[in-house]
């Protein structure tokens, strides 16, 4: 005998309405959503395990009255004929049920080791900022300083030396010979691949509110939540900026700093939550005020309010740092992460 169809459940996404079904066992958990459209993440209600598709059951077999030694059996009565099947009804219109999808989405949100620092998941909160690189530059000078003064140095050199009279190239393994002014393109290549990098990450990276904590030096904590589908890990970062001013208003304790984060790789394959994330101020990529005040007006309450909750468990003076907000046998709340043994 084949082993029974498993059960499943009937799932709806309340961000987008898509509908899909998944196994029993996946109530109370929380996933994605499959559609492409959507992507958002959502939490299954373990209410809804009470209505899982329905499965056809056998009827239980009546048990056979034995007839009393007294009285001879009754007759049989002639057998009735089967009544006729019932037509199959088309099912009724639920959507589009994208099972397979929805499944592999559901897999793909359970613990994994990662193999890059840059994920190439969906954000619930995406930024969707056009990239300014020289309101980048002027904010983190250090890699166009670098990047343009190394270019500008292997030219100086190479043409020092073919004004001298020398070749200018340097020899190779099987005898040839490598212009040394090659580098200095090579290099303005890795720049602006730096550059496009710092562009993917405020365009799809994830955006979270930043709030002042501190005004000598310049910090701000950034609440984020680093589980990968499965549980919650809730966390904050305190980092400092360089910002005088935040959505055109001075920056003071409690001012708002909207902020864009890409996550790192979890610290070992069975880790069910990202190692760090590392927020960037959005005023570092855009000084447009319509999108920093987009961003800002984007942050649930919610968020703000369980910040306001974790800087009370955070020691101080605020350092910067990572803090995980979640319990673990034998470490606190509002513990510092310094190496992987205080996850």
């Amino acid at each position: 005998m084949s082993d029974p169809a498993p059960q499943r459940i009937r799932v709806t996404c309340p961000h987008c309405g898509a509908k899909a079904k998944a196994p029993l066992e996946y109530a109370g958990r929380k996933v994605k959503c499959a559609s492409k459209e959507c992507g958002q993440s959502f939490q299954i209600p373990a209410a809804e395990a009470a209505s899982p598709d329905k499965q056809p059951t056998p009827a239980a077999a009546k048990p056979t009255p034995k007839p009393k030694a007294a009285k001879p059996a009754p007759p049989k009565p002639a057998a009735k004929p089967a009544p006729p099947k019932p037509k199959a009804t088309p099912p009724e219109d639920e959507g589009p049920l994208f099972d397979n999808d929805f499944l592999s989405e559901l897999e793909r949100e359970a613990p994994r080791p990662s193999t890059g620092v840059f994920q190439e998941t969906v954000a619930s909160n995406p930024g969707l900022i056009r990239f300014n690189p020289l309101q980048w530059w002027k904010y983190q000078p250090l890699g166009l300083i670098a990047g343009v003064g190394s270019a500008a140095l292997v030219l100086l050199i190479w043409l020092g030396l073919v004004l001298s009279g020398h070749s200018g190239t340097l020899a190779t393994k099987d005898g040839g010979a490598t212009p040394i002014w090659l580098f200095s393109p090579a290099i303005l290549g890795t720049l602006a691949y730096f550059t496009w990098n710092k562009s993917h990450k405020f365009r799809r990276g994830d955006a979270n509110p930043g709030i002042v904590v501190s005004l000598e030096p310049a910090l701000i904590a950034v609440p984020t939540d680093l589980s990968q589908g499965v549980g919650e890990y809730l966390a904050v970062k305190i980092l400092p900026i360089k910002l005088k001013s935040s959505c055109g208003k001075p920056l003071e304790i409690g001012s708002v700093v909207p902020t864009i984060a890409y996550y790192g790789a979890p610290h070992n394959k069975h880790a069910e939550h990202w190692s760090d994330f590392y927020p960037d101020p959005a005023e570092y990529a855009t000084g447009d005020q319509a999108t920093l005040e987009r961003l800002a007006a984007s942050f649930p309450e919610e968020q703000y309010a369980f910040l306001h909750e974790a800087l009370q468990l955070i020691e101080r003076p605020y350092a910067p740092g990572l803090y995980a907000l979640w319990e673990a046998p034998g470490k606190a709340i509002g513990r510092k992460i310094n190496n992987k043994n205080d996850y």
